[in-house]
């Protein structure tokens, strides 16, 4: 099975000022060979993006937002079990990913369900690890994975969905460039079991 994978594709600047921006995401179980991880889109692009339809960057902004996008990721296991998903790729800083060399991107996640039934997540560094956030939606930082919680403590399931939103960004300095760039990025979703 090819794992689910994210690809944010981001394509040319020119004189022009357009910017295509994509992202691809895949999926991987790792300890986890019951399991499958499924994504409702593997492939976020933004097409091509003049500095016209970019908003005008502060004296303050470094970075300007594109639009965000939203994923569903479902895992579903064989047998009941403690799992957590986190994604890789290359971190630009504690909480952003690279996307490029001419931005970054965030994926926050919410609307946990396990088995059908709302759950809390938990932020952690690996499976087991007791969490060091809990709220109904957290960021999917660099290094950092999430685990389905019920009641501070981590729940097993044979089926966990959660909705992923992707909020990508280019640097001031990408958007001002003469000549066109595509900007692509690829990272991977990794759900870990016992």
């Amino acid at each position: 099975m090819t794992p689910p994978t994210i690809l944010l594709q981001t394509y040319r600047t020119c004189v022009l000022a357009v910017l295509t921006l994509g992202l691809a995401l895949q999926a991987a179980s790792t300890h986890a060979a019951d399991c499958t991880v499924q994504l409702s889109q593997s492939e976020l692009d933004y097409g091509r993006i003049t500095r016209g339809e970019l908003a005008a960057p502060t004296h303050m902004q470094t970075d300007l937002p594109l639009h965000e996008r939203h994923v569903t990721l479902t895992a579903i296991c064989a047998s009941p079990s403690a799992m957590a998903l986190f994604f890789r790729a290359t971190a630009v800083d504690a909480s952003r990913f690279r996307l490029a060399d001419g931005g970054s991107f965030s994926i926050n996640i919410d609307h946990a369900l396990l088995d059908g039934k709302p759950v809390s997540l938990g932020s952690v560094r690996y499976l087991g690890e007791p969490p060091s956030q809990i709220a109904n939606s957290l960021p999917l930082r660099p290094h950092f994975g999430v685990q389905p919680l019920i009641d501070g403590q981590a729940a097993q399931g044979t089926q966990l969905s959660v909705q992923l939103t992707v909020k990508p960004q280019i640097t001031a300095a990408t958007s001002l460039r003469r000549d066109e760039t595509d900007l692509h990025q690829q990272g991977t979703f990794d759900m870990v079991t016992p």
